[in-house]
């Protein structure tokens, strides 16, 4: 079943099988166990659509926050946030960026831990 979908009906029935294994899905990606991860810490599945399968597992990252609310999400819903600047920093180069883009990015993903 595609993780949305599994999220999407867990949300509407409220089964616990189902949120523990997007659960457990969401964890394969945050801590690099079911995924590569680029120098740059960018997460993917596969070399084609790197950047589309790390979006998507930021959002359901995200959607998942939400639905566990604050305590339980927040970790959930920051490795989104920071997984979403690292690919943008890889696909724009590291080369266009700044000293100051790369601090910007290092407060901001600092200043959502700390929430």
């Amino acid at each position: 079943m595609a993780w949305n979908a599994q999220l999407l009906l867990a949300r509407l029935t409220g089964a616990p099988p189902l949120l523990e294994a997007t659960k457990g899905f969401l964890d394969g990606w945050r801590f690099g166990r079911v995924v590569n991860v680029t120098a740059g810490g960018l997460a993917y599945a596969d070399d084609w659509g790197t950047l589309r399968n790390s979006a998507n597992s930021a959002l359901l990252a995200l959607v998942y926050a939400k639905h566990v609310g604050k305590e339980k999400g927040a970790p959930y819903a920051c490795w989104a946030q920071v997984r979403e600047r690292r690919g943008e920093r890889e696909s724009q180069g590291r080369q266009s960026e700044g000293r100051e883009s790369e601090r910007a990015a290092r407060v901001r993903a600092s200043e959502c831990l700390r929430e």
